[in-house]
């Protein structure tokens, strides 16, 4: 089972804003990137290298983007399935319901919406019987739409594009080595990988620290906290030195993490 925290990364300097703003976009641009050599059949190994070079990310994210981009190829091929079984269902509702019509006027009707079914149906059977996936829009359909209708700007919908980041765990490394949640002094900070540096022995990143608020409401009158703590769950988890996965949103101009 997996629990989802939602939490809010506070009091951002410029420095750090930017660099979010700019990990997000490298990132973002990985993860369309290795989607669109995936489905030309490039091997994945080769893929995770050329998107470290290309989008100077560390190995780690590298890997995370090019499996952003291969859950994205594996949600719309399960999302195809279910298209097209629906698309059969409807179909075969239709013919009963034609089959039991009596009407000239109902027959006709019928016959009209099955003959729309059933070009739904055969576009979803076209893309199974080629291996492929429909077209998918990053940044939605929606934004992709008012664009092209010129409703929102070329910044508004490239920011549409570029607005997460995602690090997955490793408990061999702490439970997440790219971004790190840490406590000092009881307060929670996320900390994130940021430059290469290299020195005689090895490769190490500098890391910025930026404080999060995780979610947990005192009650005025008994101190005890309404609701979920999540405050209190991430920090138990912390202790067990397990995995955990850490996604960056930038919602509304702030930045919200999961």
């Amino acid at each position: 089972m997996t629990t989802m925290v939602m939490g809010v990364i506070l009091d951002l300097t410029a420095e750090q804003q930017g660099f979010l703003d700019e990990l997000m976009a490298r990132y973002c641009s990985a993860v369309r990137w290795a989607f669109n050599r995936l489905l030309e059949g490039v091997l994945v190994q080769e893929i995770r290298l050329l998107v470290q070079e290309k989008f100077n990310l560390n190995s780690r994210q590298a890997n995370d983007a090019v499996h952003d981009a291969q859950a994205t190829i594996s949600s719309q091929k399960e999302l195809l399935k279910v298209n097209h079984d629906n698309a059969g269902k409807k179909v075969a509702f239709t013919k009963k319901q034609l089959a039991k019509a009596k009407s000239p006027g109902k027959k006709t009707r019928l016959e009209k919406r099955l003959e729309k079914e059933e070009r739904k149906l055969a576009y979803w059977q076209g893309y199974i019987q080629s291996s492929t996936i429909p077209k998918v829009v990053f940044g939605t359909k929606k934004l992709f739409i008012e664009r092209c209708k010129g409703n929102i700007t070329r910044e508004e919908w490239r920011d549409a594009r570029s607005n997460r980041y995602v690090s997955r765990g490793d408990k061999t490394k702490g439970g997440n080595l790219n971004a790190r949640i840490v406590v000092i002094d009881g307060k929670i900070y996320l900390e994130i990988a940021a430059e290469m540096v290299q020195n005689e022995r090895a490769v190490c990143y500098n890391r910025i620290m930026v404080p999060i608020y995780l979610a947990h409401k005192p009650s005025k009158k008994t101190g005890l906290i309404n609701g979920l703590n999540y405050r209190q769950m991430v920090l138990d988890y912390l202790k067990t030195g397990v995995a955990y996965q850490v996604e960056i949103l930038r919602r509304n101009a702030g930045i919200t993490s999961i």
